[in-house]
Order: C-alpha cells, then sequence, then structure tokens
C-alpha cells in the first residue's frame, strides 16, 4: 500500500477567485494590476473575512478600531465596494446553522462551542442541532434551519447523501462540511488528515518496542472512519511488519469487542490504538478492572481526540489530536466567505501526536 510521507502533508490553502463584493482600483489603468478582493482588504487589515464584509457595508456590529483598520486597508488597496452586489446580499438574518452528530460526544461539544465562539465573534447567531449519527433526523434539522432562513450551514455530513443535502447542493446554499467529507456533495470543507498523527504514534509504539498493535477503528461507514484506519494501514506498512498489526471493527455501543481485544492482547498484543475516544476510555475501565498494567511495562494506549479526561486518568492517556479550534475558525471563515459570495477552497489540517505516560515500553521477559 503506497505510503504518504506525514511530514509533506498540511492544510491546503484555499482556492477560486472570489465571488462578493468586486472592486475597481483608483490605479489610472487598471489594467497593469490585479484587482484587490475583500480577501485582501481582511488581510492587509489583519481581520476576519466576515468583519471585512460588515465594515464594508456598514453593519453595526463592528468596533471602531475594526472599522478603521478596514478602511484603511481599503483605501490603501483601492478597493471600492461593487453596489450591485452588495444589493443581491442584503437579506440576511446573521444566523447560521451547525449539525454535529452527537453533542454528547466532547469532541463535537468542543467543536461546537469553538464555532459559536467564531460565530459571535463575526456578528452571527449559531443555532445548533445534533443528528444522532441519524440521516432522518439531519435532514429534519436542515429543513428547520432554511425554513428560519438562516444565512449558512455548517455540517458535520453523515455516510451518505440525502433529500436535503441534494436540496442544499442544487440550491447552491452557503454551507461548508467540517470534520467529515461526502463524495457529490461538492460543498468546501475543512477536515483533519488523520496519517501525520496516526505514523507519529505508531512510530513512536515501534521505538519504545512493541511489536504488535491493535487498532480499534469504528464508523468505519464514515470519511473519518475509512481515513483513519487507512492511516493505520499506510503507517503499519512502512513501519511495522506485515503479522505486528490488528483490527477490530467496533460499535459505537456495546462491549463485545472488549473480548476481541481480550484475545490479542492474549497473543501478545502490547499497544492499541483507538479511531474513537469512547472505546478507549471503555478500553482504559476495563484493562484496570482485568488487572492489567497500562503504561509503563504494561499496555500502551493511543487515542483520537484530545479529551479533557485523558490528562486527568493515571496514567494519563496519550491523544492524536485534531486541533478543534483550527477546524472551528477555518470552518466559520469559509462560511462567511461563501455567505459574502466568495468560492473558498477546501483545507486540511495537519493531526498531531499528544505523548502522554500511556505511551510506554512494554513489559519485558
Amino acid at each position: 500500500m503506497a505510503m504518504t510521507n506525514p511530514k509533506n502533508s498540511g492544510p491546503s490553502e484555499p482556492t477560486g477567485s472570489p465571488q462578493g463584493a468586486e472592486a475597481t482600483p483608483t490605479d489610472s489603468d487598471p489594467r497593469t494590476r490585479s484587482r484587490p478582493t475583500i480577501k485582501d482588504v481582511a488581510a492587509r487589515a489583519g481581520v476576519s473575512l466576515g468583519t471585512a464584509s460588515r465594515v464594508l457595508t456598514n453593519h453595526p456590529a463592528t468596533s471602531p478600531a475594526a472599522r478603521e483598520k478596514v478602511r484603511a486597508a481599503a483605501l490603501a488597496l483601492g478597493y471600492q465596494v461593487n453596489l450591485r452586489a452588495r444589493s443581491l446580499r442584503t437579506a440576511r438574518t446573521n444566523a447560521i446553522g451547525l449539525i454535529v452528530p452527537d453533542i454528547r460526544n466532547p469532541f463535537f461539544a468542543g467543536l461546537a462551542q469553538s464555532i459559536q465562539t467564531e460565530g459571535l465573534a463575526d456578528g452571527f447567531t449559531v443555532f445548533i442541532a445534533s443528528s444522532q449519527e441519524d440521516p432522518d433526523q439531519q435532514d429534519q434539522h436542515l429543513r428547520t434551519l432554511l425554513e428560519e432562513q438562516v444565512d449558512g450551514l455548517i455540517v458535520v455530513p453523515l455516510g451518505g447523501m440525502t433529500p436535503m443535502l441534494d436540496r442544499l447542493r442544487d440550491q447552491q446554499i452557503p454551507f461548508v462540511t467540517v470534520d467529515r467529507t461526502l463524495d457529490g456533495l461538492k460543498a468546501p470543507s475543512v477536515d483533519a488528515d488523520p496519517l501525520p498523527g496516526v505514523y507519529a504514534a505508531v512510530e513512536a509504539l515501534r521505538d519504545l518496542g512493541h511489536q504488535q498493535i491493535v487498532y480499534v477503528g469504528s464508523l468505519l461507514g464514515s470519511s473519518t472512519g475509512r481515513e483513519r484506519l487507512l492511516a493505520f494501514d499506510n503507517a503499519s506498512d512502512a513501519l511495522l511488519s506485515s503479522t505486528s498489526r490488528m483490527v477490530i471493527a467496533a460499535p459505537l455501543d456495546g462491549d463485545d469487542w472488549l473480548r476481541e481485544l481480550d484475545s490479542f492482547l492474549g497473543d501478545g498484543a502490547t499497544a492499541v490504538l483507538f479511531g474513537h475516544s469512547r472505546h478507549a476510555l471503555r478500553a482504559f475501565g476495563h484493562l484496570r478492572d482485568a488487572g492489567r498494567a497500562i503504561g509503563d511495562q504494561g499496555i500502551s494506549l493511543v487515542s483520537f481526540d484530545d479529551l479533557d479526561v485523558f490528562s486527568l486518568l493515571t496514567p494519563a492517556i496519550a491523544a492524536i489530536t485534531q486541533h478543534p479550534e483550527q477546524l472551528a475558525g477555518r470552518a466559520m471563515a469559509m462560511l462567511s466567505a461563501m455567505i459574502d459570495g466568495e468560492r473558498p477552497g477546501s483545507q486540511r489540517i495537519e493531526t498531531s501526536l499528544i505523548p502522554r505516560e500511556s505511551l510506554a515500553p512494554p513489559a519485558t521477559g
């Protein structure tokens, strides 16, 4: 299986030409220079696209300092608001919708909090809904949010296209997907590349002396679940022998998979990498109840998503972080750009390993 070098992977930059408020340079011959865009103004002023847009359209939800910086940047660049484009976008509610799969999941709860914070800073009220990993509930929430005439949507999509997702795509309603992607949706997305973090985890385990590693995967029907498993396969192909890795497909609910984990550990596996934090916590308690050592001279554990509780356990659980604050910030910036008529490109954020005490050498002898 082909191996991607994680050190060369990283978030791609937005692509595409802005389609929002156009500008006319004050230069006497505009053919001698490119036309400045609202993105150029925001970058020069050091503010978000949403803030720059609100200042330039005289929205009240701006600070005096932001207005001064944006107007100075626009003057320096020779930017002028296209009044015709602006008139097409005046019917706004200054509200957006966010749909996550499970608000009980600490990762999605944190992501929602960060998006709400970013949204409020950009002048948007954020309506939050949880689909409970159910496509019908997802569509019901989408329908309700559109009836409320939100300006745009941020969605963590489930495993396949649905009637309401078709409607979003066909009617070109501003929306961004975050954390997961969906073939056929044709929407800009921001998600985390699992390979750098997984590669670092497998490499660290190998260097500590672990020769057999178990991967516990979940939600394999989602883009996130599939990519994490593929990342483990790629890292294992590069760093381990073909007989040194085992895979368990674990449902979110139920504990039957723990018997399979016990079997692998009984056959000599000394480390476990979890694709979902819920399974890591369940396995931590199960191993403790069984009297197995975790961490130094015991079973090493590494899990996706850096939950607050991971650092409070003894030993603390090593984590692969997706940097949810960055995901939230970029998703909100992309949606603001779309609401303003631009067409941002998709982006990826590199995952990274956070070593803790549960990442340690195995027992010897």
